[in-house]
């Protein structure tokens, strides 16, 4: 069925491949049982006049009711998107990180970097 929903080029969810998961690990420093815990969703899209396909990375449990099939329209300003960006067609990765900020981890850090300065 997700090889239908591509060739017609609709949105299509599943399990993180494996060029997101190595993109997820090596450049955000994911764990394994943290990639484990996302999902993907995927449509057709262009970007500088070339098509690729949009994706968008989610953490199912973040959202309620049938979060496992959300498509990639449903996803739009979710928290439960951490990550999201293109696969170009000869198969680059470019993600873009935008999980939700803990606010006291923001205010700490940035408490932290003032008070070196003083």
């Amino acid at each position: 069925m997700e090889f239908l929903k591509r060739i017609l080029g609709l949105s299509s969810t599943g399990k993180i491949s494996t060029g997101i998961r190595e993109a997820l690990q090596s450049q955000y420093k994911l764990t394994t049982e943290e990639v484990d815990q996302l999902k993907t969703a995927e449509k057709p899209g262009s970007y500088a006049l070339r098509p690729v396909r949009l994706v968008r990375v989610y953490k199912p449990t973040a959202m309620g009711g049938d979060s496992d099939n959300a498509n990639y329209d449903e996803l739009e300003g979710s928290k439960a998107v951490w990550f999201q960006g293109k696969i170009e067609k000869k198969g680059q990765i470019f993600l873009k990180d935008i999980r939700p900020v803990d606010p006291m981890k923001a205010f700490r850090a940035a408490n932290k970097k003032s008070a070196g300065k003083k």
